[in-house]
């Protein structure tokens, strides 16, 4: 994510980069970049501050920050069911999501852009057409992809699975 950044940035683009969570429970095999964060002064790995780590935030401010997002990217090698994007476009931001087994299943409806996972050219050049081509458009689900996955029913299937023989 961050190496797909950066070249974007080198080739005009004018975000910053927010990972919410600490630098210190970052998982990734770069090790030869230092990150700025609310709280810590050390240098980006640009040197202009454009990749920033928010450590932990509280509900209403995470929601706050999604929705006033210009994207959200979910770079996931692997994932569980991965919330974020649903959450991002439940709130009218667009996703951009690494193209893992999982995500395909859940998101082919949805209305996100996939990226090959683990590719930085690619997640670069999906970034610059999002992002370039942006014209304040958010994403609206209508109630079919709304009530796809709810609370109500997730809890149903564990119910049904935890009562059966």
């Amino acid at each position: 994510m961050i190496e797909a950044f950066l070249q974007a940035r080198r080739e005009a683009l004018d975000y910053k980069l927010v990972i919410v969570g600490s630098k210190e429970n970052f998982r990734s095999a770069d090790t030869d970049y230092s990150f700025t964060s609310s709280s810590d002064d050390a240098s980006s790995p640009d040197e202009s501050g454009s990749v920033e780590f928010t450590g932990f935030l509280p509900d209403e401010i995470l929601l706050k920050l999604i929705a006033d997002a210009s994207l959200l990217v979910q770079p996931s090698l692997y994932e569980g069911f991965g919330l974020p994007p649903l959450e991002a476009m439940a709130l009218g931001t667009q996703a951009l999501v690494s193209d893992i087994p999982v995500f395909q299943e859940i998101y082919r409806d949805f209305p996100v852009v996939f990226f090959r996972a683990g590719d930085a050219v690619d997640l670069k050049e999906k970034l610059l057409e999002i992002l370039k081509n942006q014209d304040s458009k958010t994403i609206q689900l209508n109630d079919t992809l709304i009530s796809k996955y709810t609370f109500q029913k997730t809890a149903s299937v564990i119910l049904d699975h935890l009562t059966k023989p």
